[in-house]
């Protein structure tokens, strides 16, 4: 791996896979990719992470502008409970 990369290893799932992160020294791959809307957010994964809320901002942001993977996004409405 290039010395300008850096692997964090975050935890083991209950399947024995390793999950981690790597990190470039101008920052997190995986916010990166969310950002551009080439990644999504995954809560049990992220759950492991020690930047899950940076993670979730940088999803909803790549929603609001449609980015990538969210180009058809349309969120969730909410129902108004019946009086």
């Amino acid at each position: 791996m290039s010395p300008a990369l850096r692997q964090i290893l975050q935890g083991v799932d209950k399947n024995g896979t390793l999950l981690g992160t790597v990190v470039h020294e101008k920052g997190s791959i995986s916010l990166e990719l969310v950002r551009a809307g080439l990644a999504r957010v995954v809560d049990w994964s992220s759950s492991l992470c020690d930047n899950a809320k940076e993670l979730r901002e940088a999803e909803r942001g790549a929603k609001a502008r449609r980015a990538r993977i969210w180009k058809d996004y349309t969120p969730p409405q909410v129902r108004q409970a019946a009086p």
